[in-house]
């Protein structure tokens, strides 16, 4: 499906891939909901952040192995938690 776009694309792909409107395909980039950034008067959109926001819109899951850095122990020790 989204093989035929660039890597970067317009408000009016947006709109058309989500087949939505205009305005709406506006307010999910200004809301933030999906990431872009405006040069100018226009809108680039990567094409992975648009997958992304599919992904996280529909409630599929992704899934991402993250490993974070608790808090130091009371005896000063780190300890590490991993979730996948």
């Amino acid at each position: 499906m989204f093989e035929q776009y660039d890597d970067i694309l317009t408000i009016e792909e947006v709109a058309e891939l989500l087949r939505i409107g205009m305005t709406q395909a506006y307010r999910i980039v200004r809301s933030g909901n999906l990431k872009g950034s405006k040069e100018g008067k226009d809108w680039k959109i990567p094409k992975q952040a648009l997958i992304s926001f599919i992904y996280n819109i529909y409630g599929l899951a992704i899934t991402v192995s993250i490993c974070k850095a608790t808090a130091t122990s009371i005896e000063g020790t780190k300890r590490h938690s991993c979730s996948s």
